[in-house]
This record gives structure tokens, C-alpha cells and sequence, in this order.
């Protein structure tokens, strides 16, 4: 039996098992030449068959002889490919490839691993009162094309369907016989592909291309599976046509989706007994049900099934194995534990024993399942016996008595003079509650709780989501707890005060037994105890209730949805805190209303959000719209500004450049003047040197001429236009005279 199968319901009495290949293991291997292989192209729907050759019987059972194809799709008529007639039907129709070109070539022997196709037929199989039935699996290459990798055409004249050593019974029928075929892993021939395309490497030997035509598997391709029945036969020139109707198709994945889903088998570390229970990822499968059975149209339970192997030597040259018993049973509920066995050893020469465990996860609504199996021999067979081992006391045993044993008659009650008494202080003290009067003054948290195993020591343990600290704490009345269709654990966190001022743990010891409880619609009540668990706090006002997964469901259709927690003393039942619950199928409709609810005050906060941020956009763009005129204004005036001081520089350095030349010529002019002062204050007498020149005096000027005053000499030297320096002729007399003056001012004629 397979580690990895899908079982699939194809008729009332064929059964569809898919065998996934292990990706871990080297089985279901052959070479193409342990195997090798046939590929036909169909001109009539242009799509290829691939099969072993002809003498593959044994290795794979997919071979050509037993094999149909489609001829005519209108009509759904398919013809044999069976060899015991003159002429095959591939070399007959010039549609089909010929025997003589069928045959796929490798360069070197390559590895092609194999998935196992079983189609268990049931106890006393009848065809269905039919000619038999056609069953197809196939795939998409990336060329477009279907590739089917078994056309099998099953008949009545067929006798190759096997006896089942371990015949099985599933929804009721009794499956002992099957047919197997191997065909080609679909997901390790597109692995293969992508590989190699990916890296770069050649894809023409690989089996994945040749058995694809060339162009390689679709890598999302699913594998395609067809189911008809046969109803008539007709030959026609020799070669034998089949319709078929009624024709079923569905796609599979091609890899195990519960690859993750595993039997466990295995000693008890807590006593002697056998555990055994389903796991997803190494824990125990609860947790996992429970996500499957949310999703639609899933209604999963387990099926059991153990098969008891003993090690018998019957004095023979070796030990054989023998079935001494078997056991099924089924699991709807409680998923969180295992299934506690202590197996019953028969023989008393067994030397070990063996355990074969079978879980199937089957869907009641499409009746579809998965098989997972695991296997567990054992060495201690003589501890499971018919008869368990005695120890031998004799007829009479002795009791001792013991003589020294010393009563402490002392009692220290709390109060006495004794500070070491037994009861330090009150709060030692039992405490009963008889009764809760003032139930409005209790309060209560809930929450679903969820298993979880620990795979090093095999605890089970609850987690919630929050704890008695962080969760929202409900008045009397306003507490709601949601129900599943699956086992309901449920947490409640119990308070006591005003929840308006101050609010503390109820310590729940000491108060009796606490139920929850449901009410029916005839007016009955619906208990349930408290679950008992190592992580529960009772002085924390911690309390936990498990509700079966059945019980679940009955109650989630009660009318009254009202719950209460209840307390019993021994005398009275007091009623603790009540509120309602939520049905199974209104759990998800209260989260999306919730979820609604809570999306819808996000928008209307983001809305919020968003008019001030508008109305703050809308004032921030007045205001820029302001401070940019503005900074237009200032930026005028700040031109203008600059404009009128370079123009005051430009006509204040023009005043100090005419200041400059201003003192300059002032600067000149008392040079001059000096001059013309000392020269008035020494008139020439003959020929006199004046400033290095000779002057000349006209004989014919009177000596006695009067000499001008210094006033009007410098007054005619001042307004002279010819040069600021000296006059060309000077009032008085005199003539001329001559001054030695720089070569630059005699070229300018300033003379």
C-alpha cells in the first residue's frame, strides 16, 4: 500500500487510487532500456499516446495491446490497439504512426521515474452490465498538445486485474481486485525540463523531451483523467471500434498536496499502550481538520484501520509473518487525542510483532480520500500476551505493621498563640460559595483555544490568543463564544467588581463544579464539565469547557442561543455569569460583519483624514498664492532699491572723481600763484633769469612804468583759457616770459 494515494470514486464500482512517487526515495525506477518506450502521433485529434513497448508487461502493464485510441471525437468512437489480429490498428489507419516508427531513441539510458495508477474494481465486478470501460490520463506539453501517458481499454475477454492481498472496504463497498499501471511522474519529468532549461543544458536526450515531441511538459500542466464505460463493439475490415458514454474528467494535482499529512505509530512515554494518530507537519492533525473543514464543501473525518503482524517460528528453517487481527474504525470527533491500543499477542512463540497503520482523510461530501500509512515493529511481544504477568504473593501474603509511627495530636488553629500554626492566616481557609447574588458584579473574557503537541515530549498543550491580561473583559449578559463544527474548546477568564472602577480574578477554587450550559428547544439543558489541563489557572479565574464536535453541531441549531456558566456546591447550582452564542454558520458571517464593521470606521476615519487634510491643502495654497504676490511686490521694490543705489554710486564716485581733479587743479594753482608771487616780489632788471629763462625787457618801456598789483595778475592768471599753469601774456608791460616747464605740456602747445 502506497505511502502517497488520492482516491477518487470513478463509477459505483471502480475506484480511481493515485499513487504519488516518493521524491525521497529511488523506487518505482526503471531505465529506458529496463522499459523502453513507444510514442504514436493521432492525425484524428491531433494529440500523442506514449507507452512501453510491447514486451513491458511485467514491468509497467502499459503496454500498446492493451490500449485504445480515438478515432472519430463526434461520435466517440475509439479503436483497439490489441495485437492478436492480422494487422495492428496503428499500421491499418494512415492517422496513426506505424509500428515500424514508434519506437523512442535515446543516446545514452536515462532514469524515468514512475507514479502508480490502481483502479480497484469491487467484489464481484459485473462491468455494469456493460462491454467494459476506456480510462485515459494525460497532460498538456508546451507545444499545446495533450499527451496522454495511458489509453487503457479494459474488456470483458480481459482477465490481467489482480487479487488484492489486503482487500479494503471504503463507502461501504468491498474492493478486492485491482488493475496497475505505471506511468510516467509528471511533476519529475517537468523538473526535469525546467532544469535543464534553466541551466542551459541540452533537453534533447531527456526524457521529458522525447516523450513530449521535443518541446518538453506545460509547467502548470495537471494531470487529466477520463472514465467511460464501453457499451458496444464493431468491426469493420478486420479492426475493432468501441463508443463510449458517460464519460468522466477530472484534473489532478501533480505532486501530493498532503504530503505533509503522516500515520504516526509509537510507544506511550506515559504507560503500555500504543499511540496512534494522524499528523500535519508532526503534530497531531487536529488543528488541520479544523482548517480543512472551514473551506467549502470539506466535511473530512479519519478512518482507522490496524493490521496486527506476528513473528511466528513454527520450527521451520526461518520466522514468517502472520496476520493474527485487524481492526477500523472511525474518528468524527476528539481529533486532538490518539487513539490509545494495547495490542493482544496470540502466539506464544511470536518473537516480535508488527503494526500496519492505515488513516484515510475521508471527505464525506465528494467522497473522495487520502491514505497515509506507517508501519512499526515491536521486539517486546511477550508483554502484550493473552495473560499479562503476576507476581506470586504466596496464599498467605504478610502485611507488616508498623509500630513507631508518631501522631501529631496538636492542632494550631489560625488566631491560637502558636505562629506556626497549620493556617498562618485567612487566607488559608477554604472557602465555598453557595451561591453568586450579585451576578451583576462578574465579568468574563472568552476565546477558542487551539491544540498544539509538542513532537519532542508528545504534550499536548492549549494556546489562545490572547491571555487574562490583554483580552476585552464583557459585563453580564454581553459575552458572546463562537461555536465550530468541529471539537470546540472554549476559554473563559472569569472577574469580579464594578467594571467601571477596579476589576479582579474570581478565584475559582473551592466554588464546586462548573458546567456551561445550553438549552434546547424542548426545554432541556445541555451540560457540558470543565476540561481539565495543566495550563489552566483556577486562581486566575481561568476555566475551560470542551464541546465535542458532534454536540457542536446539534446545539449550534438550538433556537435559544443563550449560554450559562454554573456552579455546584454538592447542595445548590448557582448560576455564575450568563450570554449567547454564536451559530456555526453565523461564526463566519459575525467576523465579516465585524470585519465590515471595522473597515467601514477605517474608511470614515481615512475620509476624516482626508476633508482636513483637503481643508489644509486649500489654506496652504491661499497662503502660498498670498506670500507669493507678496514676494513679487518685494522683489520689485527690491529691484527698484538696487536700481536707485547703483545709480547713487555711479554719481557719487563721479563726485569723488571731480573732487580728485578739483584738488588737483587747486593743487596746480598754488603752485602757480606761489610762483607769480615770488616773481612779483623781484622785478627784472636788465637781463634778469627768471625760472632758468633770459628775459628781455623792451628798451623803449619806460623804467618807471607802474607794475601791476598781485590782485590782478592773479585774476588774469585764473581766467586765462588757455592753460591753468601760465598766461600768455601778462597785463603790466610785460611781454612775455618763458617757464620751464615738462615736454608733454610744449607738444600740447600750453605755452
Amino acid at each position: 500500500m502506497a505511502t502517497n494515494s488520492k482516491y477518487v470514486q470513478l463509477s459505483n464500482q471502480v475506484l480511481l487510487e493515485y499513487q504519488y512517487r516518493d521524491q525521497g526515495s529511488t523506487a518505482n525506477e526503471l531505465t529506458t532500456t529496463q522499459a523502453p518506450w513507444y510514442l504514436m502521433e493521432n492525425g484524428h485529434d491531433d494529440t500523442i499516446s506514449i507507452f512501453n513497448n510491447d514486451n513491458s508487461t511485467n514491468e509497467t502493464g502499459n503496454v500498446r495491446t492493451r490500449m485504445g485510441v480515438l478515432i472519430d471525437s463526434t461520435i466517440s468512437r475509439y479503436g483497439y490497439l490489441k495485437l492478436d489480429q492480422i494487422v495492428a490498428l496503428n499500421d491499418y489507419d494512415p492517422q496513426l504512426t506505424d509500428t515500424v516508427n514508434l519506437p523512442v531513441t535515446f543516446s545514452t539510458t536515462q532514469n524515468v521515474a514512475y507514479d502508480v495508477i490502481r483502479l480497484h474494481l469491487v467484489q464481484g465486478f459485473n462491468y455494469e452490465n456493460m462491454e467494459g470501460f476506456f480510462f485515459r490520463a494525460g497532460f498538456d506539453s508546451q507545444a499545446d498538445q495533450k499527451v496522454y501517458h495511458t489509453n487503457l481499454a479494459y474488456r470483458q475477454a480481459d482477465s490481467y486485474a489482480k487479487i488484492n492481498p489486503e482487500p479494503f472496504i471504503l463507502g461501504g463497498k468491498y474492493y478486492a481486485s485491482y488493475i496497475e499501471i505505471l506511468v510516467p511522474a509528471l511533476y519529475n519529468l517537468i523538473e526535469e525540463f525546467r532544469n535543464a532549461s534553466y541551466s542551459g543544458s541540452p533537453t534533447v536526450d531527456l526524457p521529458s523531451s522525447r516523450l513530449t515531441n521535443g518541446s518538453g511538459p506545460k509547467y502548470n500542466s495537471l494531470i487529466n483523467v477520463e472514465f467511460g464505460w464501453i457499451n458496444n463493439n464493431t468491426v469493420i475490415n478486420g479492426q475493432t471500434y468501441y463508443n463510449v458514454f458517460d464519460l468522466v474528467s477530472l484534473d489532478l494535482p501533480i505532486l501530493d498536496q498532503f504530503n505533509d499529512v503522516s500515520a504516526v505509530v509509537q510507544n506511550s512515554q506515559d504507560g503500555d499502550y500504543i499511540e496512534l494518530y494522524a499528523a500535519y507537519n508532526g503534530n497531531i492533525i487536529d488543528n488541520f481538520i479544523t482548517q480543512l473543514n472551514n473551506a467549502p464543501d470539506n466535511d473530512y473525518i479519519i478512518l482507522h484501520e490496524l493490521g496486527i503482524y506476528e513473528y511466528v517460528w513454527n520450527g521451520g528453517a526461518t520466522a514468517t509473518w502472520i496476520k493474527t487481527s485487524g481492526l477500523e474504525f472511525v474518528q468524527d470527533s476528539n481529533y486532538e487525542d490518539p487513539i490509545l491500543y494495547r495490542p493482544i499477542i496470540q502466539n506464544q512463540s511470536a518473537q516480535s510483532y508488527r503494526i500496519d497503520y492505515v488513516i484515510r482523510l475521508f471527505n464525506r461530501n465528494d467522497n473522495t480520500s487520502i491514505w497515509k500509512t506507517a508501519s512499526a515493529q515491536f521486539n517486546n511481544a511477550v508483554k502484550y500476551g493473552k495473560s499479562l504477568q503476576r507476581i506470586s504473593l504466596g496464599d498467605n501474603p504478610i502485611q507488616p505493621k508498623v509500630y513507631n509511627k508518631i501522631y501529631d495530636k496538636k492542632v494550631n488553629m489560625y488566631g491560637g498563640a502558636n505562629p506556626n500554626g497549620i493556617v498562618s492566616d485567612d487566607l488559608s481557609y477554604a472557602k465555598f460559595v453557595t451561591s453568586f447574588v450579585d451576578t451583576n458584579q462578574v465579568l468574563v473574557t472568552s476565546q477558542n483555544a487551539y491544540i498544539k503537541k509538542d513532537p519532542n515530549t508528545n504534550k499536548v498543550t492549549f494556546q489562545t490568543v490572547g491571555n487574562s491580561q490583554t483580552e476585552t473583559i464583557y459585563a453580564q449578559g454581553l459575552g458572546k463564544i463562537n461555536l465550530t463544527s468541529a471539537d470546540t474548546f472554549l476559554k473563559f477568564v472569569i472577574y469580579q467588581g464594578d467594571p467601571q472602577k477596579v476589576v479582579k480574578f474570581l478565584d475559582l477554587n473551592g466554588i464546586g463544579k462548573m458546567y456551561l450550559n445550553f438549552f434546547t428547544d424542548s426545554g432541556e439543558v445541555k451540560k457540558f464539565e470543565t476540561y481539565n489541563d495543566p495550563s489552566i489557572s483556577a486562581s486566575s479565574g481561568e476555566v475551560m469547557f470542551k464541546i465535542p464536535g458532534d454536540d457542536s453541531r446539534k446545539v449550534s441549531q438550538y433556537n435559544n442561543t443563550t449560554f450559562t456558566i454554573t456552579s455546584f456546591n454538592g447542595e445548590a447550582e448557582s448560576q455564575l455569569y450568563t450570554g449567547t452564542f454564536n451559530r456555526i454558520e453565523g461564526v463566519i458571517s459575525n467576523f465579516e460583519s465585524r470585519k465590515i464593521t471595522n473597515l467601514q470606521t477605517q474608511l470614515d476615519e481615512l475620509n476624516k483624514a482626508y476633508d482636513s487634510l483637503k481643508t489644509l491643502y486649500d489654506t496652504t495654497v491661499v497662503d502660498n498664492t498670498r506670500i507669493k504676490k507678496a514676494n513679487q511686490q518685494q522683489n520689485t521694490l527690491i529691484q527698484n532699491l538696487q536700481a536707485a543705489l547703483k545709480q547713487q554710486i555711479e554719481e557719487n564716485n563721479f563726485l569723488i572723481q571731480d573732487d580728485a581733479q578739483d584738488e588737483l587743479e587747486k593743487e596746480a594753482l598754488r603752485k602757480q600763484i606761489a610762483e607769480l608771487e615770488a616773481l612779483a616780489a623781484t622785478p627784472p632788471v636788465g637781463g634778469t633769469s627768471f625760472a632758468g629763462e633770459i628775459v628781455t625787457v623792451d628798451p623803449s618801456t619806460p623804467s618807471n612804468i607802474a607794475q601791476p598789483d598781485k590782485s590782478t595778475l592773479k585774476s588774469s592768471i585764473k581766467k586765462s583759457p588757455v592753460s591753468p599753469y601760465v598766461p600768455k601774456e601778462i597785463p603790466g608791460g610785460y611781454s612775455r616770459y618763458i617757464e620751464a616747464l615738462p615736454e608733454e605740456n610744449l607738444r600740447n602747445n600750453q605755452i
